[in-house]
């Protein structure tokens, strides 16, 4: 079978996977995942019926919050981001609601929409380095997996326009932040030709989910695609992005309650994957597993 990938943010990506035909699988991060299994506990029914047949293919990698200011700007880390004016991502993006959420937690109010501007990445750095007066942004919110092309594409030079502020875990306010799903991180410079030093930063973890199925076709294709990516993960790692080498492919324990999907589990206990902790040698000798 082929796979057609669809560009999208991540609350985006759950809600095509749950009711557009045909897609079957969906890259999440962590939080937006833990936002509506917060809003469900609520009461929000909707909530529920979303995250109800949501299962785990596989944990993927961190992605990075990256936060860029202005060269002179007098952000210094994140906790100077109260009460300025921000460039977060699309409205439905994994990476506007992790802004919301990240200062939510860290200043213990709602970010007010007049601070917020919506929009994709080429705009947000034209936004921050290029417009004045209205039309600007005192900094740029986006989570996205180092090396992320948008900065990659950004020449040496870069460097005396804009900067990177880091993450202090030594400030009280921006300690509040690891509350959530969230994980000291380090960008590296190695990353951007224009970056001068590692930052340390915060990253949530990407998850490559599916839902459950009544269809029989539906299971058997989540199946052979598991087993698939067994058997392609070494080439996954040694030539796609940086960020597989990150990847585990391994059968691990799932925060916050979340569950690998039936067709998974059956699939890592096939010879493409092994992954099922269960299936010794003599197990398979008694054909209990393959």
């Amino acid at each position: 079978f082929s796979l057609k990938p669809l560009d999208g943010g991540s609350i985006q990506n759950v809600k095509r996977m749950r009711w557009q035909n045909g897609v079957k699988m969906s890259i999440v991060q962590s939080d937006v995942m833990e936002y509506y299994k917060e809003e469900a506990n609520r009461g929000l029914s909707a909530a529920q019926e979303l995250i109800d047949p949501l299962r785990v293919i596989l944990p993927l990698y961190n992605e990075e919050v990256h936060v860029l200011v202005k060269k002179d700007s007098p952000i210094k880390t994140f906790g100077d981001l109260k009460g300025k004016r921000l460039a977060i991502g699309l409205q439905d993006s994994g990476s506007s609601m992790t802004a919301h959420a990240l200062y939510q937690l860290m200043f213990g109010e709602s970010l007010p929409d007049a601070q917020v501007l919506y929009s994709d990445p080429e705009e947000a750095l034209k936004a921050l380095a290029l417009e004045t007066g209205e039309k600007s942004v005192d900094a740029w919110i986006t989570v996205v997996g180092q090396p992320a092309s948008i900065f990659t594409a950004m020449k040496p030079e870069a460097t005396n326009l804009v900067r990177l502020i880091p993450f202090d875990a030594q400030q009280s306010n921006q300690m509040n932040a690891l509350k959530g799903p969230y994980y000291p991180r380090t960008i590296k410079a190695s990353s951007y030709t224009w970056m001068e030093q590692d930052i340390p930063t915060l990253a949530v973890k990407a998850f490559l989910i599916t839902q459950t199925y009544q269809s029989k076709q539906s299971g058997q294709d989540i199946r052979r695609f598991t087993q698939s990516l067994c058997r392609n993960f070494s080439k996954l790692q040694q030539q796609g992005h940086p960020k597989w080498q990150e990847t585990k492919l391994e059968k691990s324990e799932l925060p916050g309650g979340w569950q690998y999907s039936d067709d998974v589990l059956a699939a890592f206990k096939s010879a493409d994957c092994q992954l099922d902790g269960d299936c010794t040698d003599k197990a398979k000798v008694l054909g209990l597993c393959q």
